[in-house]
Parts: structure tokens; C-alpha cells; sequence
């Protein structure tokens, strides 16, 4: 690898490389400061994604739910990996380590890998690199393509499958949802700009690709508002039910304005889904003292008193939810949140070991954990992405 390989653990607890969904937060700090790292990262899975490993593993979750030894595919072509492994086995060569969900069904790490290249291309201090574009451009189409089988209906929206297959991965949701949709729409839109710009550029050929990626854009954002949008915010998802405000259901929409591409909703249904999520999920729990809860009822109250993802504040999504804000101009919400989630994490005496959960109760869970650094996020919303003197040298 003339690049050589790095890697940053999720946290000691699992202790994994480069949990893709997790660096969707928590590598902003990479990419400002060490770019080429952040390349390289990125080039592993690209690496990654045509590779398969049919050795055959336990899902832990089935357990945890009484259904007993279920067992998955290590890693299925195509499919983006969760991971790039772990210390104790080969990492880099031997990805998706983690077995507690089958990772080759989720529903974002496609999307977060198309985003994240277009993002490095794009706002690293280096400048825009068209060969770490194109190195990385048979990956993102092979991924979109691979994810899009999940579509089982046809409407241009990947469906979640009803076992926790995302990020929250002790959270079910069932058939297309505002968190996975909108992150999948943001993606076609950063594969539309990488692959326009490869054939302007160097002459690749995308013609094919642009073309089907634009069907199915048209089709995704037809359907998403149809589906998901109840008048004031959207919908966890379009088949479970679940009436719960989900804090953090436009990641999708951050991402597509963070990187100048065509917002994944209108500037209204934006606001009316921050202004939900700040009253239902920051106000409305513990009066705003410890940040935002990841999902709530409108009215502030838990679906389930005993429910784990759901009532945790992530101390990565808080941030990353605070950036979005700032970026909407609304620069006290983003502000306030930040400073609940500080203030807890400093009271709590967790400053050398940011965790990745707290809770109402006064626990916490996943110390010196990855997402965590989404801090540097807001950052570089406050400050327009203004060079970190240095990073320019990668």
C-alpha cells in the first residue's frame, strides 16, 4: 500500500478500526487536521467493498431476543463494510469484526462511504484530489448498487429491515426510514457530483451510472416526503409505527448542505423537524440540562421507560445535531446544546474518556469513544471551514 494504513479504534470497549458510521461524526477532526490520513482511511475501504469473507459467525442480537444461533457471512461482496478490523486479528484485510448485528444488511454504511469520499474530496485543506476520486469511485458504485437491493418495494428507497440494521443498532426500524432514506438521497447526489466530475475531468466514462443514479434519485425524493412527512417532522419510518421523534433523522440533509449539493427537504420541512426535535428531544427532557435524547414522543416522554438507544444522549450526535443547527443559522440551539453536553461530560469527570453515551440516570457507556470528536464538526460550520494553520501539508 503506498499510502500505508491507518486507523483509530471506536473506543476500548470495541475495539474495532474506523467504524464507518461512527467516523461519519467523529472523523471531522481527521480531515482538517491530517487529510491524507483521512484518505487513506477511506481508500481501505474502498479497498474493502468488493471483498468477501464467507466465513460463518453468530449475530449477537438474535440472542439477546431469545432466537437463539443465527449465523451470517462474515462479509458479502459489496457491501460496505462496518469495520476495518480489529487489533487482535489482520486488520485492514479481515473487516466487519464487529458480529453483534450482521453488518452486510445495514442500511447507511453505503451512504456514509459515498459521503464521506465526496466529503474528503471536497473540503480537505489539501485541496480536491481527482486521483483519490477516481481510486475511489468503483466502490462507491459498487455500494449504491448493492445497497439498492434492499429497495424491496420499488419506491427508490433502500428498507430497513425490522432488526436493528443502522448505526442505533439496538433500535428497530422497519421499511424506509427518515434516517437511512435521507442519508441514501444525500449519497446519490454526491455520486452524481463525483461522477460528473470524473467524466469533465479525466474522461471517465459515467454515463451509465449517471443515468441510473438519477432515476433513482427521482424516485427516492418522490417518495421520501410521501412517505416519512406527517406535517411537522418525519416519521422514524414508514412501517413500524413508532411515534417517536428521531433526533438525528436528517443527518442525510446536514450532509447534503454541509457539502453544497441539493438539500435532501425544503428549508421548511427543515426547520419544522429542528424545531420538533429540539422541543420534543432537548426542552422537554430533563428540562435541556443534559442534551438531546436520540428519540422521544412529541410531548417529551419515553416510549419505552426502559428502552436503551432511544432515551441515551450521544455525546457524537448531539454534536453533529448541533452542527446542522449552527448551519441552519441557529446558532443559540447549536450553542446550547453543546454547552449541556460539555457541562455533563466535565461534571461527570469524563473529560479524559468523552463517552459515547449518558444517560438521565447518571451512567454512561463506550468511554474514549470516536463519535465524540463530531465536536470538530461544529467547528468547521462555525468558522466556514477555515484552515487549521498547517493542515495543508496533510
Amino acid at each position: 500500500d503506498p499510502y500505508g494504513r491507518f486507523g483509530v479504534l471506536e473506543c476500548l470497549d470495541y475495539a474495532w478500526y474506523e467504524s464507518l458510521d461512527v467516523r461519519l461524526y467523529g472523523s471531522f477532526a481527521l480531515l482538517q487536521l491530517w487529510p491524507e490520513l483521512d484518505k487513506a482511511v477511506i481508500r481501505s475501504f474502498a479497498r474493502a467493498i468488493p471483498a468477501a469473507d464467507a466465513t460463518q459467525r453468530p449475530i449477537g442480537w438474535y440472542f439477546t431476543q431469545g432466537r437463539g444461533r443465527v449465523e451470517a457471512d462474515r462479509k458479502v461482496k459489496g457491501a460496505t463494510p462496518h469495520d476495518l478490523g480489529a487489533p487482535n486479528e489482520v486488520p485492514f484485510d479481515a473487516t466487519n469484526y464487529t458480529a453483534y448485528q450482521d453488518c452486510n444488511l445495514w442500511k447507511d454504511l453505503a451512504s456514509d462511504y459515498v459521503l464521506q469520499v465526496w466529503r474528503t474530496f471536497k473540503l480537505a485543506p489539501t485541496g480536491e484530489d481527482l486521483s483519490f476520486l477516481a481510486e475511489c469511485w468503483p466502490a462507491a458504485v459498487q455500494a449504491l448498487h448493492y445497497l439498492k437491493q434492499f429497495d424491496v418495494n420499488d419506491d427508490g428507497l433502500p428498507d430497513n429491515g425490522g432488526a436493528p440494521d443502522q448505526t442505533f443498532d439496538d433500535w428497530p426500524l422497519k421499511g424506509v426510514s427518515a434516517y437511512c432514506g435521507a442519508l441514501w438521497i444525500a449519497a446519490l447526489e454526491a455520486a452524481l457530483a463525483m461522477a460528473q466530475r470524473l467524466q469533465l475531468e479525466l474522461g471517465l466514462d459515467t454515463g451509465d451510472e449517471q443515468h441510473t443514479f438519477s432515476g433513482w434519485l427521482e424516485q427516492s425524493r418522490a417518495n421520501f416526503d410521501a412517505l416519512l412527512w406527517n406535517g411537522e417532522y418525519y416519521d422514524i419510518d414508514a412501517e413500524s409505527g413508532t411515534p417517536v421523534v428521531m433526533a438525528d433523522q436528517l443527518c442525510g440533509d446536514f450532509y447534503a448542505r454541509l457539502l453544497e449539493l441539493p438539500p435532501v427537504v425544503s428549508e421548511a420541512n427543515s426547520r419544522s423537524t429542528l424545531k420538533a426535535v429540539k422541543e420534543a428531544c432537548f426542552d422537554n427532557f430533563a428540562g435541556g440540562t443534559l442534551g438531546v435524547a436520540n428519540g422521544l414522543r412529541r410531548d417529551g416522554t419515553p416510549l419505552d421507560p426502559n428502552g436503551t438507544h432511544p432515551l441515551e444522549v450521544w455525546t457524537g450526535i448531539n454534536f453533529g445535531i448541533a452542527s446542522y443547527y449552527r448551519l441552519m443559522g441557529e446558532g443559540k440551539t447549536a450553542e446550547a446544546i453543546c454547552s449541556a453536553v460539555v457541562t455533563q461530560v466535565y461534571a461527570g469527570g469524563l473529560q479524559f474518556r468523552t463517552p459515547e453515551a449518558i444517560t438521565a440516570v447518571n451512567t454512561f457507556r463506550a468511554c474514549h469513544y470516536l463519535r465524540a470528536m463530531a465536536i470538530w464538526g461544529l467547528w468547521a460550520t462555525h468558522t466556514d471551514w477555515e484552515t487549521i494553520p498547517g493542515a495543508e501539508r496533510g
